[in-house]
């Protein structure tokens, strides 16, 4: 039987588009697509929670808005799927459970629904459709935690709501997740797999807090790095290099394939962009390691504490100076695509 998210998150997705929420996890299709699930650290448990969907909006400039709904199929998932969405009530603003109609009617009391502050979201199942059979009460000041939403939830969010208002949006957003569903990237992709990305990364590898939040161009994918690789003009690349602030910051890096135990990413070029020999870019590019694939990141990073507190506005101004920052860049690597076949 399929996962309850994959059955139910699409329709679920869907109308909660339909309302205007502009960043919905998963993906119904629309402007937004990818894969994971949104985690989310709640006191006591084990491991993160990861939430089925999630969905924002902007409500003024200096916050979003966010939903998360939790999934279920069977009656016995439904009471397990409650206690899961008192949970999410301390970071989010709404929170529903779905289910399908052919669940029975009485499998949750709307009294229980209204005595919890959840919402309720019915699948027609076969059609696609979903609707919501009991709207959320108002948050509980008893569960909300405003400043937890405001460093576990907002900040990961936003970031994608700002990168949807700079996108040309020719493919979708694509997004993903890691270190159990609590790190957050997006990316526009621009030809192939070439992408403006942005990454907000809640934890290292070694569990302690991360400390920066990154955007840029990203190149990760073998056949773009290739394309790259024997069509770029070292002295063009060159050129645009030199003419990059000190902030912008380049990195080479060679990524296990397929990710294995004991094999780690190797950097193999770091430091600041300007001071970056094109020539040399390639050749590590080029001189990949076997059961490696080689990966291209040029960038900002930017102090996660600060982007934190970051407001709309702000949020779009950080991406759009990056972008123009890095524009000379991304041509240069656009018109690699548009001179080389397939190599």
């Amino acid at each position: 039987m399929e996962r309850p998210e994959k059955v139910l998150g699409p329709p679920v997705s869907a109308l909660l588009e339909r309302q205007g929420y502009n960043l919905v996890m998963p993906s119904a299709g629309g402007r937004v697509t990818g894969k994971g699930e949104f985690g989310i650290d709640v006191p006591g448990a084990p491991r993160p929670r990861r939430v089925d969907v999630v969905a924002a909006r902007w409500n003024g400039d200096q916050d979003i808005k966010a939903v998360a709904v939790e999934c279920k199929v069977t009656v016995w998932a439904v009471y397990d799927g409650l206690g899961q969405a008192v949970q999410y009530q301390s970071l989010f603003d709404e929170v529903y459970v779905a289910t399908p109609d052919t669940l029975e009617k009485d499998s949750i009391a709307r009294s229980t629904l209204v005595d919890l502050g959840l919402g309720h979201i019915r699948v027609v199942e076969g059609t696609g459709l979903a609707y919501v059979s009991v709207v959320p009460q108002a948050q509980r000041a008893s569960r909300f935690e405003p400043h937890r939403k405001l460093a576990d939830i907002t900040c990961r969010l936003a970031l994608g709501l700002a990168f949807l208002e700079l996108a040309a949006c020719e493919r979708p957003l694509r997004y993903g997740f890691g270190q159990q569903g609590r790190s957050t990237w997006y990316a526009e992709e621009v030809v192939g797999h070439l992408q403006w990305n942005c990454w907000w990364p809640a934890y290292r590898p070694d569990g302690s807090r991360a400390e920066e939040t990154w955007a840029g161009i990203n190149v990760e994918h073998a056949g773009d790095t290739r394309r790259i690789c024997s069509g770029v003009s070292a002295e063009r690349l060159q050129n645009t290099l030199a003419r990059l602030p000190p902030q912008c910051l380049l990195e080479v890096s060679y990524n296990p394939t397929p990710p294995t135990p004991g094999r780690a990413s190797v950097v193999a070029l770091e430091g600041p962009a300007q001071a970056a020999t094109a020539q040399d870019v390639l050749d590590r590019l080029r001189g990949c390691p076997p059961k490696y694939k080689p990966g291209l990141w040029l960038g900002i990073r930017l102090p996660t504490q600060q982007s934190q507190h970051f407001s709309r506005s702000e949020y779009v101004e950080h991406l759009r100076g990056v972008r123009q920052h890095l524009s000379p860049v991304m041509e240069v690597l656009q018109d690699c695509y548009r001179d080389c076949g397939d190599v």
